[in-house]
């Protein structure tokens, strides 16, 4: 084999509550990961030569809070309400397969990659009924992702980036007509880097987009 299999060990505690009738509730979870041998790929460009290839990170230490709270005020409107923190620590690797490339840097205790430590997610959801068994939905959602590094060097980083999604659809009990707008914002940032000293290839997100959806329900 290449690389060796992933194993995790996880634990988690958690608390419901309901609160103002039922139009409050409240979710909360503590959690710890024991991450053995994470893979991690990766692509190196050399003299215009990509070679690609997988980290296994040996033990990494995953610790987190995830709190969500969904509120109904009135049977029309409903809001969402969701936050985390990840505390995410390399505690030993095995990073022979870069040193072979040419790259050796310490990795110990440095954050572990394609992990933001925050994470905001927020939703509104109104709906309205409008006549002959349909209603009128408006929905938007925004969500905050903190930075987080593509590598296990902490070298590599994105920033904190916040993306805006909203639609509006009619809808009955069988079919529904929506149109909808992502990232309207237009928050531009990388999904991919490769790891490279001299030429790093990027990937980026998807740009502003609309569309439409009709759906029927057999």
């Amino acid at each position: 084999d290449l690389f060796d299999n992933e194993v995790t060990r996880n634990f988690e505690a958690g608390f419901k509550g309901t609160f103002l009738t039922g139009s409050l509730i409240l979710n909360a979870a503590v959690f710890h990961v024991d991450y053995t041998n994470q893979q991690l790929s990766f692509v190196i460009f050399d003299e215009g030569r990509a070679q690609r290839g997988v980290l296994n990170l040996e033990d990494t230490d995953i610790n987190g809070l995830d709190l969500q709270l969904p509120a109904k005020p009135s049977p029309d409107l409903r809001f969402d309400v969701g936050l985390g923190y990840v505390d995410s620590t390399i505690k030993k690797a095995d990073t022979s397969a870069l040193e072979a490339l040419g790259i050796a840097t310490p990795v110990d205790g440095n954050r572990s990659p394609l992990v933001p430590e925050t994470t905001l997610n927020l939703g509104l959801t109104y709906s309205r009924p409008v006549g002959n068994a349909m209603a009128l939905v408006l929905h938007a959602d925004y969500r905050r992702r903190g930075d987080y590094y593509f590598d296990p060097f902490n070298q590599i980083q994105t920033a904190t980036n916040g993306f805006l999604d909203a639609n509006v659809r009619l809808e009955s009990d069988t079919w529904s007509f929506g149109v909808w707008g992502r990232n309207l914002g237009d928050t531009r940032h990388a999904t991919n880097i490769s790891i490279g000293s001299s030429n790093r290839n990027r990937v980026q997100n998807r740009p502003r987009s609309f569309g439409a959806e009709v759906v029927y329900r057999f």
